[in-house]
């Protein structure tokens, strides 16, 4: 298993190992669709760890199609600070 723990390319993204988190739910919305500190915290110890990428997911795109209660959001620009 060596070739797992070595760097990696995939086009211009480097990744310095092949270990992927896939996407999957994870409930760090609230209700409005906003990412709560549970999940900056969530997110934040997968970047902390060994993981070469991680790919977010179960995220909506559209206010009335919400699947779920701790769904979050991606269109919502007024949450989102710079």
């Amino acid at each position: 298993m060596p070739v797992l723990f070595e760097n990696t390319t995939i086009k211009s993204m480097k990744l310095k190992n092949r270990a992927i988190r896939s996407a999957t739910w994870s409930g760090i919305g609230d209700q409005k669709g906003r990412v709560t500190n549970r999940g900056v915290e969530f997110y934040g110890k997968l970047a902390d760890g060994d993981i070469g990428l991680i790919v977010t997911g179960f995220q909506y795109v559209c206010r009335t199609e919400s699947a779920c209660y701790t769904s979050s959001a991606i269109t919502m620009m007024t949450y989102w600070k710079a």
